[in-house]
């Protein structure tokens, strides 16, 4: 019984750090994004945020997929719940 209580926390706790992250990576994307657009900076500048740009967005899409799979293997388990219970 233990052990599932402290899975369930884990996954809280998990799912909690999760959407931190996504609105941490959000605020990274669209800040640099906007320092992409400032015209008064210089080519290195606007070099140096296209690549925290593109690490955000892949950073984001890794967390993405996280997710999905990790609801994925939720589903899963309620349905062999039920499977169960219904053989």
């Amino acid at each position: 019984m233990s052990q599932t209580i402290e899975s369930h926390e884990a996954s809280f706790n998990s799912k909690e750090q999760r959407k931190a992250l996504f609105s941490d990576l959000t605020f990274v994307i669209v800040l640099s994004r906007d320092k992409l657009n400032v015209r008064s900076s210089t080519d290195r500048n606007k070099q140096a945020w296209a690549r925290v740009l593109i690490s955000g967005v892949e950073a984001f899409g890794h967390l993405l997929e996280t997710a999905q799979l990790d609801s994925l293997e939720e589903r899963i388990e309620i349905l062999e719940g039920v499977k169960n219970k219904l053989e």
